[in-house]
């Protein structure tokens, strides 16, 4: 139950981030790919306040006092995953973008996953994992020769 709830989730998460890179990539047409993304995470921070008034200050402090430094450069890099979208889904269009990034998120997670990278699970790579992002690198291709 518990794992279909997850799947459930994903496939949510996924519809949802489709649309805000669209959102995303539109802004950043109107005000500037580096400035839409700048906005983008700005109002996510007040979202995240809102959500986060409901925890006690002194357990987000001591949350926060507890969680090694070096673990708060995934903002920074939202920031560049957001500023990159918002430039590259205009000349590529959102499917092709999104086929593009969720390839190349494919092929560096199933290494990860091998390597046991960032302290997780190892998962071996196996030939059907590797036959699994082959087929997303072929969808990949298959949706950019419309461009072509």
């Amino acid at each position: 139950m518990q794992r279909t709830i997850a799947i459930g989730a994903g496939l949510g998460s996924g519809v949802l981030v489709a649309l805000m890179m669209r959102l995303n990539a539109t802004l950043g047409e109107h005000v500037g790919v580096l400035e839409s993304s700048v906005i983008v995470h700005v109002v996510g921070s007040l979202f995240a306040m809102v959500l986060l008034a409901r925890l006690p200050l002194t357990t987000f402090a001591r949350r926060l006092r507890a969680t090694p430094r070096r673990l708060w450069i995934g903002g920074a890099l939202g920031l560049v995953i957001v500023a990159g979208g918002n430039w590259v889904i205009p000349p590529l269009g959102l499917a092709l973008a999104s086929a593009i990034v969720i390839t190349a998120t494919l092929g560096c997670s199933l290494v990860a996953d091998h390597c046991g990278w960032f302290g997780l699970a190892r998962f071996p790579m196996t030939a059907r994992r590797l036959a699994g992002v082959g087929c997303a690198t072929l969808g990949t291709i298959l949706i950019a020769l419309r461009l072509l």
